[in-house]
């Protein structure tokens, strides 16, 4: 789904995005959303860099900024596969999520968490799933149930 000559993890294909500044960079697509009002965005990655205390020694780490952006200011780049893209509707709550955590590296944690439908602490690209596959996701070894919805006990009641 990416550039195979890309450092990106895997998570989504590339597009270019305008800043308001007229700038133009190149940032990972994690979802697409369409408001109420009709309006598309793109929830977009870029990686810049941050101070980091490593042993007493500050060094630049990479460090990934996720952000919305009108589908005005967005363009396709040519090669690349938008397919995959999540893509929601406003006024559509699914019930079940599994969010694909952006994380630089060296970060620890799950890469997938798990919510109910109605999270508000997704932060990256997500997919609605239905109860089964949220299930089977739940039970990957890079995979967590998120510890603000805690969807684990819902599940287990929908699935018996």
């Amino acid at each position: 789904m990416t550039s195979a000559d890309d450092s990106g993890d895997g998570v989504g294909p590339w597009a270019i995005v305008r800043l308001p500044d007229g700038q133009d960079l190149r940032a990972m697509v994690l979802e697409r959303r369409q408001e109420h009002d009709g309006s598309w965005w793109y929830q977009v990655v870029i990686t810049l860099l941050e101070k980091n205390d490593v042993h007493g020694v500050m060094k630049a780490v990479p460090a990934p900024v996720s952000f919305w952006a009108p589908s005005a200011t967005c363009s396709p780049i040519e090669g690349e596969d938008y397919v995959l893209v999540p893509t929601t509707r406003a006024g559509h709550i699914a019930r079940w999520l599994v969010e694909r955590r952006v994380q630089a590296p060296g970060q620890e944690g799950p890469q997938l968490l798990v919510h109910r439908g109605d999270c508000g602490s997704v932060r990256s690209s997500r997919e609605e799933v239905d109860p089964h596959r949220a299930w089977e996701v739940l039970q990957q070894p890079d995979a967590a149930q998120c510890p603000v919805c805690r969807p684990e006990r819902a599940l287990i009641a929908v699935l018996q």
